[in-house]
């Protein structure tokens, strides 16, 4: 309203001299560079920065916005992170496993997790108002590449509990899962991030697959060494 009578008062004064169009081009571009609308997309969040600083509230957290359009002026800004939920591929192992009648299998496991920004504090309290816009201005802040960070937090993790775990217990995916958080847990607090479970599904080979298989690898590199020769 108070721009619109300022535009208003302009126009009448800028009638009787006859500067109409460059004073009305001025007002629209003052009032351009201050007014400056920032969207936050459907499955995002951010906070609140002014001259590049965090902007806290007055319980000392960082003040955040959802989805939606939002009003901003020189100084203040927006950083935006996706909050939605993150798969990734932690990759492949073999693992041995013996059967009751004593034959060897290997057992070939491909690995992925998926995780968030988290709902939660570093102290597990359900405080959301207070403690997501703390997760994630850690996301945001330290970390140059979150998805990075959270994947080899996660992967290593994963690798020392299924180096230790027997085949029953890998089945176990809750057992799995709990050891795995608790070895990358203290990452993903820092990160901001709570990891929501982790997958794993493969399938088995006999001990003669396995001989097969190393059969043919090393009858391949015999045939590539003879050919790397002969040429």
């Amino acid at each position: 309203m108070i721009s619109m009578g300022v535009a208003t008062l302009l126009q009448s004064a800028a009638s009787k001299s006859g500067l109409i169009f460059p004073i009305l081009g001025g007002v629209t571009a003052l009032f351009g560079s201050l007014s400056i609308i920032a969207k936050v997309e459907s499955g995002e969040m951010a906070i609140r920065t002014r001259f590049s600083k965090v902007v806290l509230g007055k319980d000392g957290m960082p003040r955040y916005v959802g989805p939606g359009w939002h009003l901003r002026v020189p100084g203040w800004g927006l950083r935006i992170a996706d909050v939605r939920d993150t798969p990734i591929d932690l990759g492949v192992r073999e693992i041995d496993r013996v059967s009751e009648d004593g034959t060897l299998t290997k057992q070939i496991v491909q690995i992925s997790a998926t995780w968030r920004i988290a709902y939660k504090g570093e102290d597990g309290c359900i405080e959301i108002k207070r403690d997501y816009g703390d997760n994630i201005r850690r996301a945001l802040y330290n970390t140059k590449n979150l998805d990075e960070s959270v994947a080899n937090s996660c992967s290593s993790a994963t690798v020392q509990v299924i180096d230790v775990v027997t085949y029953d217990e890998l089945r176990d995916l809750k057992l799995v899962y709990d050891r795995v958080v608790n070895i990358c847990g203290p990452s993903l607090t820092r990160y901001g991030v709570e990891l929501l479970e982790v997958l794993i599904t493969g399938k088995s080979r006999s001990e003669a697959e396995v001989l097969a298989q190393a059969v043919r690898a090393t009858t391949l590199q015999d045939t590539v060494r003879t050919v790397a020769i002969g040429s």
